[in-house]
């Protein structure tokens, strides 16, 4: 008998865009806050658009 075992990811990338949209689509708080990263400025951006923050 074989056992299957999930491996999940346990870091992401800080300076994408794509999960910056994806973390303030939940609600969720900023991975990451440099002032000046791709990631962070997205992440206020998409705040900002959406209105939805994350406290």
């Amino acid at each position: 008998m074989s056992t299957l075992t999930a491996s999940t990811q346990t870091t992401k990338p800080t300076n994408d865009k794509h999960a910056a949209r994806f973390d303030v689509s939940l609600g969720l708080p900023p991975s990451s806050t440099t002032l000046g990263s791709e990631y962070f400025t997205e992440y206020l951006k998409e705040v900002v658009r959406t209105g939805k923050t994350p406290f």
